[in-house]
């Protein structure tokens, strides 16, 4: 996914699809993440949700490994 400010360079996705982080480099030379989760609408009306945006990291390991920390989903997948 293509952001305003950088790029997705690592997109990790649950298990059951309705969730995703995207580390993303951004044009500035940092890195930070956003979690998304999939939700319908009382209309039915079904879209992506931002539901966290990091604060900013020097390299993307640093924050993927936030990530791990912050996002329930993605804490209880890779203990699994």
């Amino acid at each position: 996914m293509t952001y305003m400010h950088g790029s997705a360079i690592k997109s990790i996705k649950s298990a059951d699809g309705k969730n995703y982080v995207d580390i993303i480099a951004r044009n500035d030379g940092f890195f930070e993440f956003r979690a998304h989760t999939w939700v319908k609408d009382e209309d039915d009306h079904a879209y992506w949700l931002a539901t966290y945006n990091s604060g900013l990291y020097d390299q993307a390991d640093t924050a993927e490994h936030e990530a791990e920390k912050v996002i329930p989903w993605l804490r209880v997948q890779i203990s699994d």
